[in-house]
C-alpha cells in the first residue's frame, strides 16, 4: 500500500510475489487510481493498482509464452 504512495524505503514497500522480490519503478495517478510499476530481477514485473476500495495487482513474465506463441 505504502508503494502505491510513492515511498521508496525498501524496508517499508519491498513487495514479494509468489518469493519473488519486486523493485520499485515508477508510480502515479490517474483518474483517482494510484498505480505502482515494479520490475524484479531475471525480466517481468509486476504493476498494483489502489482504488478506495480495491488493491490490483498483475504480473508478467518475459520468459512466457503469449496467446500468439511469441515470448
Amino acid at each position: 500500500m505504502k508503494a502505491t504512495d510513492g515511498n521508496r524505503k525498501p524496508q517499508e514497500c519491498g513487495i514479494r510475489i509468489c518469493n519473488q522480490k519486486y523493485m520499485f519503478m515508477t508510480n502515479g495517478e490517474k483518474d483517482g487510481v494510484k498505480y505502482v510499476v515494479l520490475t524484479r530481477q531475471g525480466g517481468g514485473g509486476a504493476t498494483v493498482a489502489k482504488t478506495g476500495k480495491t488493491l490490483c495487482v498483475g504480473v508478467w513474465d518475459k520468459t512466457a509464452d503469449m496467446s500468439n506463441g511469441k515470448k
